[in-house]
């Protein structure tokens, strides 16, 4: 049975818990640029009169749950058309507002330049999937089909861009293997991390700590961490405190 979700308060949502109840209440109920990723498994209204068998006429168990079924293919539609719009809002919001975490694009994009020091050992493998998806190797930005080919080709011009430049910088600098992400900047590496009230901080542990927090849109303050145990972060912050 579906539970309905309140909106998160203070548009702080709550970490590491999964929101269980109507997929179009809860989505409704989300902060906006709080979603990075959309995957949807829908109902598939399957309207089984009998068995469903394979090739091989082997039996399926297929799903003939009551969350399964609707009472017409209008109802069915319905609700299609719904939780698309609930999601397409979200995805919207995300694009459009600057608060929005980047969390799934730099592990994206650190991805992308894990595949492209693979392409390095096998350049004519790259050619091969540059020729299927209908692009073009560049002499002069070899980088930029290869971002294409990894994030789309109708993928914006410049953050296409952006991302070619970040992976050629993780050239220079010649990282390995899931290194690009730490080189990213410390603001949006910030801005990426998940964020939880200030009430949630532990009123036990070492008596000073460095406390990291970020002022949210809605004028609410919003906790990243503490580091309690830096004492070098701890001088420095000492240092910046003292009247001069």
């Amino acid at each position: 049975m579906a539970t309905k979700l309140k909106a998160a308060a203070g548009g702080i949502l709550p970490l590491n818990e999964i929101l269980g109840g109507d997929c179009i209440e809860v989505m409704n109920s989300l902060p906006a640029g709080s979603v990075d990723l959309i995957f949807a498994d829908p109902p598939y209204n399957l309207q089984l009169k009998g068995d469903l068998h394979r090739p091989d006429n082997s039996k399926v168990d297929a799903v003939d749950d009551h969350w399964d079924q609707f009472a017409s293919f209008a109802s069915y539609d319905s609700f299609t058309r719904d939780w698309l719009a609930a999601a397409r809002e979200l995805a919207q919001a995300a694009a459009l507002t600057s608060e929005r975490p980047h969390a799934a694009l730099y592990a994206a994009i650190g991805q992308a330049y894990d595949f492209e020091l693979a392409t390095r050992r096998d350049p004519q493998g790259l050619a091969a999937l540059l020729a299927g998806a209908g692009l073009v190797a560049q002499r002069r930005n070899p980088l930029v089909p290869l971002v294409r080919l990894v994030f789309g080709k109708t993928h914006d011009k410049t953050r296409v861009a952006e991302i070619a430049a970040a992976l050629a910088h993780g050239r220079r600098l010649g990282l390995g293997r899931g290194a690009l992400a730490s080189h990213l900047p410390a603001r949006d590496r910030l801005s990426a991390m998940p964020v939880r009230g200030l009430e949630t901080l532990a009123a036990t542990g070492p008596e000073f700590a460095v406390l990291v927090v970020r002022r949210m849109g809605d004028g609410t303050l919003g906790l990243v961490g503490e580091a309690g145990h830096d004492r070098a972060l701890l001088a420095r912050a000492a240092q910046a405190l003292s009247p001069s």
